[in-house]
């Protein structure tokens, strides 16, 4: 059943054992990374999917649309999976980061458990960012986030720590930074269209 359900979400059944995932909700990252590495094999499913050849490792690239669609392909790949690493857009509580900066945190949390804090697996990384439910969120609630030692805020980043800690694989998060909440809401936020590739295949590589 589950290698039908990776046909249909990914295109294909030939996953790798020991493959390292890589998720992406942000088009021009996918295809930024496509374009900085050697491609595989291109997929079509319900997503679009690759796989690449980084530092004589093989990946496979997955992109989806963002939030909750996650854990489906977390799930699908975790079983054959070595490592699991999201790539994304973040919004920064720190003053110290600007938009466009690329970020790698330590650990995640969720919002409605702050407190309980999943360490990524790496050993480098730098800050705490947490999970909320949207975008449309107020400045006191951002304020609240900051005010208990949040750094950065996205919407899939303790999905992946959670369930890569469940299924006992390595996991990570690189991300970009979109907007500043307190200073410069996602909506009035410059749209980022350049990027550190360099930063983010180097991340990619950190075990």
């Amino acid at each position: 059943m589950i290698e039908l359900m990776r046909e249909k979400y990914l295109g294909t059944v030939s996953v790798k054992n020991n493959i390292n995932t890589v998720i992406t909700n942000i088009r021009p990252i996918f295809d930024s990374i496509k374009e900085h590495t050697e491609s595989i094999s291109n997929f079509q499913g319900i997503y679009e999917s690759c796989t690449f050849s980084l530092n004589n490792k093989d990946y496979h690239l997955v992109r989806i649309s963002p939030g909750s669609p996650i854990i489906d392909i977390i799930k699908l790949m975790a079983p054959l999976s070595s490592s699991i690493t999201l790539v994304g857009i973040a919004g920064s509580l720190n003053t110290g980061t600007l938009i466009g900066d690329v970020i790698f945190p330590r650990e995640a949390m969720h919002h409605n458990s702050l407190g309980k804090s999943i360490a990524f697996t790496h050993r480098n990384g730098e800050g705490i960012i947490c999970q909320t439910d949207g975008l449309v969120q107020t400045k006191v609630f951002y304020e609240s986030l900051r005010d208990t030692g949040i750094d950065f805020v996205d919407m899939e980043s303790y999905y992946i720590a959670s369930y890569a800690h469940q299924y006992g694989i390595r996991s990570k998060v690189v991300s970009i930074v979109s907007d500043l909440p307190l200073e410069i809401p996602f909506y009035l936020a410059p749209i980022v269209s350049k990027f550190d590739m360099e930063k983010i295949l180097y991340y990619l590589k950190v075990e």
